[in-house]
């Protein structure tokens, strides 16, 4: 059975490709109902923007992923807890408007598939 940080290593990239897509699909879908967007003054709105808040959570978690593998001595329970809110993420985004989101944009279904897939946890 792989350790916490196989698991979390093995889902890094994988998420961090579906992370990406989704902020250049919802960047897209700002543009659209807004006119055209820099790249700064899309991340000003992503961090400053109540609309698209529901993105920080994601970034928040991935960092948390990143600040974990990147200590050696992150003990067992600290990658057991980044883990399980990333499977918690995975299954409420199964449950909630991310699912919509994903659907909406062609990239996106296989790239959120392979999220899944890395944590065993999408059919």
């Amino acid at each position: 059975m792989a350790t916490d940080r196989a698991v979390l290593e093995g889902s890094r990239l994988p998420l961090l490709a579906f992370h990406q897509a989704l902020i250049q699909a919802e960047r897209r879908r700002y543009a659209a109902a807004h006119g055209p967007v820099t790249p700064v003054e899309f991340l000003q709105q992503l961090l400053t923007s109540e609309t698209l808040g529901w993105l920080k959570p994601m970034t928040a978690l991935i960092l948390e992923i990143d600040e974990r593998l990147d200590d050696k001595t992150a003990s067992p329970q600290a990658l057991a807890e980044s883990l399980g809110r990333l499977r918690a993420l995975v299954t409420s985004g199964q449950e909630s408007g991310l699912v919509q989101r994903v659907s909406e944009s062609p990239e996106l279904p296989a790239l959120w598939a392979a999220v899944g897939e890395s944590l065993g946890s999408i059919d």
